[in-house]
């Protein structure tokens, strides 16, 4: 690999200094609360800025007879609005939330957007912990399935692995943590500054089930980030011992941003509230180098990544391997970001996006013993255009995406190359309070296994055509919203689906494919209705997913007895997969807010009469927060009613309800913020068992643990 030099573009602004200006504020049309970030684009001038605290901006300029405004937020429709001279000053601009679209949570400050609501103050305890689906599990429909210590995936609704995109920087991942239970996703979470969490029709260029969320993970955004700042994090868990430490830099040389991101995560064998969880230790380093280069309109970003990372998965039950398994997993990835801002009223911006990466994964018996070897490279092409005229927005473009798989050891999944074509499209209308949205996907996706050691006497290439497309409609009044998300999707089978076939060591599985299988397809409904009235606030969701053809992986009942290990096989049946959501929200006093949710999701495999297997159990909470002005104090609950609605040779667990209590701090020297944060989880040591977990048979969850977090700038 050649030796390349990071650069990168930064917009470099334009400041206009006269005696005339566009000044106004930016607020949410329910709430009319201000919104802090968003995009402001004078097309005349072809400036733009963004909004404060207070959601306000100014814009200076010589002179203009009339003002073309671009105003765009994530998780809020665009408007484009036409001013005349007389109506410059004191711009009132009222954004329509897309209640289904965004949840967004902000790493890096005290607050995160949640249904498109600003909850101030409540963020801290859903950032920073030690895994992805731990932080995700605060939020209503999501889950975690873990495997032990800090090997865990978010479940959202039932749906995982390939069902959930996750994205880095909007890229693949490029690592195979969607394939298995036992394998890690390859991020450290004190490398993110910020988690989009999406769905609707924007999400085509992903994916082909616009109803279940993408997970965004940002590291860098060309588009906030500072021109000088060091940002350190540092965090300690008292169960399993763990620290962390992260750490961001960036420096403006010569008008461009160059800097880099650190971070490390130690855990030592986690507590589960009985006893210590052998062999469930994790070690990890995240390192990312990058730059920012401006040229006019025209941004580049180039960045480097290294990521590794030494964990354990317990043992000492039934399949598993008697004293667990060690992993070492290793990724290299190169990435760049070019965006070109024409803001012609039809054409605005075209961005180029690209990833390459290099995996590695490997799985030990013992010290010197590979009992199972995993290699992935991935390139990842994304072109997104944007084109706007009036009223109405497009999106179209292609995304491409290559994957070389390859296994050693003891696994014996063929070689194969994987090549995934996208078209998107995806367009707005708006129509007083009411707007829709439309989309498709048309995905072309090619399999070629090329090794010859596989189980399989004969190994079939296998290529699927499809076409995935929805419709959102949004209705928007004073106080209240709807929101109806309807789609037809279809997922090709993946690699391990179509081909998996023997023993994998560290999922304590024998897994075998199915090559006949044929595309998942579904049709979709979510429904979302929020209502605001003096001191509540609503939000309800009905969703259901019907499958003609659902791919599951589920436990067969039969055992490999030369390896000791329960045999899962892929099949593809007919089901159904349906629920409800609620989520309130109480102002109690000017300091004091509530929060209750309740989340229900039933799966019913249709073609043998039965339940899904890995179903999430009635849960939701109860929170309370009282907030001074540097000062929060929260205490919460979570509860889970028990699930005995399993599939066959999948174990029912118990209800059970835990208590947690933080406490922040918020305070400034020399205009740095820094944030003190104290939290206490299973305040009451609960010994409580998860159903989605995998060692449930053996091992409950977490014990008590004390948690301590600091942030600040320098």
């Amino acid at each position: 690999m050649k030796i390349f030099s990071f650069l990168i573009i930064i917009l470099s602004a334009i400041n206009l200094y006269s005696e005339n200006y566009l000044k106004g504020a930016v607020v949410d049309s329910i709430s009319n609360l201000p919104l802090k970030g968003a995009k402001i684009h004078l097309i005349e001038i072809d400036h733009h800025c963004f909004t404060g605290n207070d959601g306000s901006f100014e814009i200076f300029f010589d002179t203009l007879n009339n003002a073309t405004i671009i105003v765009e937020l994530l998780g809020y429709h665009t408007e484009i609005i036409n001013y005349k001279i007389s109506n410059y000053n004191n711009i009132i601009i009222k954004l329509k939330p897309t209640p289904n679209s965004t949840d967004e949570v902000i790493v890096e400050d005290n607050k995160f957007k949640h249904n498109n609501y600003e909850i101030y103050g409540i963020a801290y305890e859903k950032i920073k912990k030690t895994s992805l689906a731990e932080t995700l599990s605060e939020f209503s429909g999501f889950n975690v399935r873990n495997m032990g210590g800090t090997t865990t995936r978010p479940i959202y609704r039932s749906f995982s692995n390939y069902r959930i995109n996750i994205l880095q920087n909007g890229m693949d991942m490029g690592d195979l943590s969607a394939t298995s239970n036992d394998h890690s996703i390859s991020k450290n979470f004190h490398s993110i500054n910020k988690i989009e969490i999406s769905k609707g029709v924007n999400n085509f260029k992903y994916t082909n089930n616009i109803n279940i969320p993408v997970i965004n993970l940002y590291t860098i955004d060309i588009n906030e980030i500072e021109k000088n700042s060091t940002d350190i994090n540092l965090l300690y868990e008292t169960n399993a011992n763990a620290y962390s430490l992260g750490m961001k830099h960036i420096r403006e040389v010569f008008e461009h941003n160059i800097g880099f991101d650190y971070s490390f995560l130690k855990t030592d064998d986690s507590y589960s509230g009985k006893e210590i969880v052998k062999n469930s230790s994790t070690l990890n380093h995240d390192f990312t180098a990058f730059s920012i280069l401006k040229y006019n309109n025209l941004i580049l970003n180039l960045n480097f990544n290294k990521f590794y990372s030494d964990y354990n998965i317990p043992g000492g039950f039934i399949g598993a391997h008697p004293n667990g398994v060690n992993i070492k997993l290793e990724k290299y990835a190169l990435n760049f970001n070019l965006k070109y801002n024409s803001y012609h009223k039809f054409l605005d911006e075209i961005n180029l996006k690209g990833s390459f990466n290099y995996y590695e994964h490997l799985e030990y018996e013992s010290i010197d013993i590979i009992g199972a070897a995993f290699y992935q490279n991935t390139t990842n092409l994304i072109l997104d255009i944007n084109s706007k005229n009036d009223n109405k927005y497009g999106n179209f473009g292609l995304n491409f995406l290559f994957k070389d798989y390859k296994v050693g050891a003891y696994a014996f999944t063929p070689f194969t190359e994987r090549y995934e074509y996208a078209f998107f499209y995806n367009n707005q209308f708006s129509f007083d309070n009411l707007l829709l949205n439309f989309g498709l996907r048309l995905e072309k996706i090619d399999n070629f296994p090329y090794s010859n050691f596989s189980h399989y006497k004969e190994q079939k290439q296998r290529s699927f055509l499809s076409l995935s497309y929805g419709l959102e409609v949004n209705y928007f009044d004073n106080n209240k919203s709807l929101n109806i998300l309807l789609s037809k999707a279809n997922r090709a089978p993946s690699i391990e689906e179509l081909y998996s076939r023997g023993p994998h060591l560290a999922a304590y599985t024998y897994e075998i494919g199915n090559q006949e299988l044929i595309l998942e397809n579904s049709y979709n409904i979510n429904l979302d209705f929020l209502f605001n009235i003096y001191d509540f606030s609503f939000k309800n969701s009905l969703f259901v997913n019907y499958y003609e053809n659902y791919i599951t992986f589920r436990n067969s009942g039969d055992t490999n007895w030369a390896k000791l290990l329960p045999i899962f096989k892929t099949n593809g049946v007919e089901a159904i997969i349906y629920g409800y959501e609620l989520l309130l929200n109480y102002k109690i006093a000017n300091n004091l807010s509530s929060t209750y949710t309740f989340n229900i999701t039933i799966g019913n495999d249709l073609t043998n009469k039965s339940n899904l297997p890995a179903i999430p159990p009635i849960n939701g909470k109860i929170e309370f927060n009282y907030q001074l002005e540097n000062f929060l104090v929260k205490l919460a609950s979570k509860y889970t009613l028990k699930q005995n609605k399993v599939d066959d040779f999948e174990l029912p667990t118990d209800g059970y309800i835990i208590f947690n209590l933080a406490l922040q701090y918020n305070y400034l020297i020399n205009s740095s913020l820094n944030i003190i944060t104290l939290e206490v989880e299973n305040l009451f040591n609960t010994i409580y068992y998860n159903h989605l977990s995998r060692i449930k048979s053996v091992y409950p969850e977490k014990g008590f643990n004390l948690i301590l977090k600091y942030k600040f700038s320098i």
